[in-house]
């Protein structure tokens, strides 16, 4: 069997959607800032949410703010080119978000990449039994292909398409043979939050046979992923919310007093401690 062509560059993340716990507009003005965006009005929402902001830059949407609605928390998501320059943000400015969905890309150019990978991809499904589906589509007289690994429902799904003759037929120029590996993960659980740190390539160890098809398409090597939380003691945990109310007004105590030492016995002297 024929080994899919030299992939081009390292995989990357194609989508990256997050829910964050901070106020809507806190979240936009942070992330417009730093990417240097613009904040569009407020447009209708998706997935249950009630609204959205759009980030947009140079006229090109960078991302979007769902907020609103029975779903609690905003989600934000990037799709496309602008993920690679919003991940590192949302990640420097938000570290403690829940990963609701990542897409983790690798493309390649040379004739035959797409049957390559398609036959790797079918001879997995063999072996393992996991789901799969073949689509093709045409459009403006150019025919693309698309297999699937993966139901639409589940955690971890996995696509090959022809991402040159995709582009062909929205009118734009590629070349024939750019094809895209691209694994769409859906964290559960802890993973959601501890996805809040993995790269694009770590986003392959997410499950044995993705694994498997990351060394016989990429010849990557890739670990599996520990998607175990610390659990945080109790008093840990307190702590953390008494520092968010009262922080300031502790920094203020200290500057008053000289030193965090001097604060302690402070608050001994109201009953902490006793």
């Amino acid at each position: 069997m024929n080994r899919p062509p030299t992939p081009l560059e390292s995989p990357r993340f194609d989508w990256m959607q997050a829910t964050v716990r901070e106020d809507p507009q806190e979240i936009w003005e942070v992330l417009s800032g730093t990417l240097g965006a613009e904040v569009s009005d407020t447009a209708r929402g998706l997935n249950g949410y009630e609204k959205s902001r759009v980030l947009t830059r140079n006229g090109e949407s960078l991302a979007r703010v769902l907020y609103g609605g029975q779903n609690g928390w905003p989600n934000v998501v990037a799709s496309g080119a602008p993920t690679d320059d919003f991940v590192p943000v949302l990640r420097a400015a938000y570290p403690c978000h829940v990963v609701t969905r990542m897409d983790s890309a690798q493309d390649f150019d040379g004739e035959g990449g797409y049957d390559a990978l398609q036959a790797l991809m079918l001879a997995l499904s063999d072996a393992t039994g996991i789901t799969r589906n073949v689509q093709e589509s045409v459009r403006n007289g150019v025919r693309s292909r698309t297999t699937y690994l993966g139901a639409p429902s589940s955690r971890i799904r996995v696509r090959a398409y022809e991402k040159g003759r995709m582009e062909q037929q929205e009118g734009r120029s590629a070349p024939d043979h750019w094809v895209r590996l691209e694994a769409q993960i859906r964290p559960t659980g802890d993973a959601r939050a501890a996805s809040a740190g993995v790269g694009p390539v770590e986003a392959w160890g997410s499950a044995r046979w993705l694994r498997r098809l990351a060394s016989e398409a990429m010849g990557l090597e890739v670990p599996p992923i520990t998607m175990q939380l610390r659990r945080d003691p109790d008093y840990e945990r307190a702590l953390r919310h008494l520092v968010k109310q009262y922080g300031a007004t502790l920094t203020r105590a200290m500057e008053v007093e000289g030193s965090w030492d001097a604060v302690r016995l402070l608050l001994v002297a109201q009953g902490m401690g006793e």
